[in-house]
Parts: structure tokens; C-alpha cells; sequence
């Protein structure tokens, strides 16, 4: 699955082995049987693979941005899902077949009226695990945008948020087993407060391991074919709200950071981190970050900095890549 985004809307692709015919006669199915599911009315067919477009409409990334996020408009998110799975399940369709990207879900007036993205894709599983397209990846993110008080309140809804995090996971994990269902009335004790939770970062941390979602890659200093070498970079914690460390060679002048493998020193697997997303670059002794017009922005130390302007950093300084949460510890010579 692929989606591109275009400034009239997405553009969504996908593998299938079912004839046009076939594909079309699925989605017209699941139109009829499901409500609050955008399903394409055209699509595109180039030998295996199929393409369709969405006009611009409220993403949920949008919606937040614009909005900010509470634990009820979590809370609101997963009713939609628990809807949807069991209208899923209900009518013999795959959970996978569903966009999980929280740039291809819309919203209308609230989060309680989202609308879940149809598209049928073979490239699902792998020895028998799923590769992608997970609604707890999904979560997992949008869960570290929730805006908290300090209130008994929120502390409550906190661990609601931990518990619904780990059930979610807990069910992806196994969902190739037979009889393992979506757990609807799980979630539903959690919602209304009858189960206890376990700490954010344990259960992110399994999420997120088992995703390799938030894994930063290490890049060896011998396979770095520029005067840029990294000599050593490691993943406390496996986890975005863990500290990433990284220790800059003494001899390098310039460090880029981003999603895009082939250019970043230190790329990083991040669905809220841009391909080229900032630099480090040394200038008389000192360093200095440049954001590159980032979609999400650059952080030090807790604020966020202007994009094409250099700041001052230190050893030590905390850098957030995409949020303020995803802190990068530099190490510099």
C-alpha cells in the first residue's frame, strides 16, 4: 500500500490479484454492507496494481492540528473502531483491509464521525505476520498527541489510554491465529472504567518493538560514503518517549537527519518525520541544527525552531524530531 499525498487530495495504490471485474464487484459489496467507509468508486488498473484518488477532505492529522486532542477524542476513536470490526466481522471482511494512516482517515465535525478508507491489498503478511497497516500504530501515535491536565480526571483517562494500547496490540500480535477475535468488550470494560492500567512507556514500548515502528536504523561508519561518520548511535528503550543518543565522529562536519535512508546519517523510521527533515552542521568548533521545512517541525530543548535558520546546540542538547516527545540526545565532539 501506498499513499501519496497531492495538494487536491491522496492518491492510494495497492497489490491485488483479483481481476477488475472481481476488485469492483468487492467494493460495491462492501459499500452496500458498510456504513462510515470511504470506498472508491473508480480505480485505475495497471497490471496488478490498482490506483484511486480522494479529493481533499479533513484528515485526522489535520483535524488534530487544528483542533488539539483529548483523551475523549481518543476515547471517540476507538468507538469507530470497534464499530467498524464489528460490521468487519459481521460481513466476512478483513481487518487489513482498512487504512490505518492517520493521514488517510477523515474526519467530519468530530472524531466521533470518521470515516476508515477501503483498499483490498495482497502484500498483508509475511511468514505469517503482518507487516503494516496496523490500527495500533495508529493509536500508539496519535496517543502521544493527547492533551493532559493535571486533574484525578485525566490521570484516569491515562490509564484507560495504556489499557485500550496494550489490548490493541495484544490482538495484532496474534491476529493470524485462528479464532482470535477483535476485543470489543475488553475495550468496552476499559471505557467505562472497570479495568486497571500498567505504565505509558511499557506499553508503548512493546507496541512500538514489535512494529518497528519508532527503531532508528545504525548506520556503520564504513558503509558512509561522504565526510559525515557516526560512531556509535544506540536506542534506549526501543521506544519514542526513551532517550536516543547519538555520539557524532570527531571528523564530521555535517549530520543529516530524516526518513529517507540513503541520505540521513541518522535515519529514523518515523511516520511524523520528514524524508529530509534537518541538519547538523559544525561551523568554527560550534554546532548548529537547520530545520528543513519539516512537515512537523524541529525542537530543541522543548521549542520549536523557525525552519532555514541555523540554531546554536550544545553537547547534551535535546532535540525533538516531528514532536516535542521524540528526543534526540546529541552527543557532539
Amino acid at each position: 500500500m501506498k499513499i501519496n499525498k497531492e495538494r487536491t487530495g491522496c492518491e492510494l495504490s495497492a497489490q491485488s490479484a483479483l481481476t477488475p471485474a472481481e476488485l469492483k464487484n468487492e467494493m460495491d459489496d462492501v459499500s452496500r454492507k458498510m456504513s462510515g467507509v470511504y470506498v472508491p468508486s473508480e480505480v485505475i488498473w495497471e497490471g496488478g496494481v490498482y490506483k484511486f484518488c480522494i479529493n481533499h477532505r479533513q484528515s485526522l492529522k489535520e483535524y488534530i492540528y487544528e483542533n488539539g486532542f483529548r483523551a475523549d477524542d481518543f476515547f471517540a476513536l476507538v468507538r469507530r473502531l470497534c464499530a467498524l470490526y464489528s460490521d468487519a466481522s459481521e460481513n466476512g471482511i478483513g481487518f487489513h483491509n482498512f487504512v490505518f494512516d492517520y493521514e488517510c482517515i477523515f474526519v467530519g465535525t468530530s472524531v466521533s464521525d470518521t470515516e476508515f478508507v477501503y483498499a483490498p491489498d495482497d502484500g498483508k503478511y509475511k511468514d505469517g505476520k503482518m507487516l503494516y497497516n496496523k490500527c495500533s500504530d495508529m493509536m500508539a501515535i496519535v496517543s502521544l498527541l493527547i492533551e493532559y491536565s493535571s486533574s484525578a480526571q485525566s490521570q484516569k483517562a491515562g490509564t484507560a489510554v495504556c489499557d485500550i494500547l496494550r489490548a490493541l496490540s495484544e490482538w495484532e500480535s496474534d491476529m493470524c491465529d485462528d479464532g482470535n477475535i477483535f476485543p470489543e468488550e475488553e475495550i468496552k470494560c476499559i471505557l467505562n472504567g472497570q479495568k486497571s492500567g500498567i505504565g505509558i512507556k511499557r506499553v508503548l514500548n512493546s507496541i512500538v518493538c514489535r512494529a518497528g515502528y519508532f527503531l532508528v536504523q545504525y548506520r556503520k561508519s564504513g558503509s558512509v560514503k561522504r565526510k559525515t561518520e557516526v560512531s556509535d548511535m544506540e536506542l534506549s528503550g526501543g521506544s519514542l518517549l526513551d532517550d536516543i543518543r547519538y555520539t557524532a565522529d570527531k571528523a564530521a562536519e555535517e549530520i543529516h537527519i530524516g526518513r529517507d535512508k540513503d541520505w540521513a546519517d541518522i535515519p529514523l523510521n518515523l511516520i511524523f518525520v520528514s524524508k529530509r527533515h534537518a541538519e547538523l552542521c559544525r561551523q568554527n568548533e560550534s554546532w548548529y541544527i537547520t530545520d528543513l521545512s519539516s512537515t512537523n517541525g524541529t525542537y530543541v530543548d522543548g521549542e520549536r525552531v523557525m525552519p532555514k535558520q541555523p540554531v546554536l546546540i550544545h553537547d547534551g542538547s535535546r532535540i525533538g524530531i516531528g514532536l516535542p516527545q521524540s528526543e534526540l540526545i546529541l552527543h557532539l565532539p
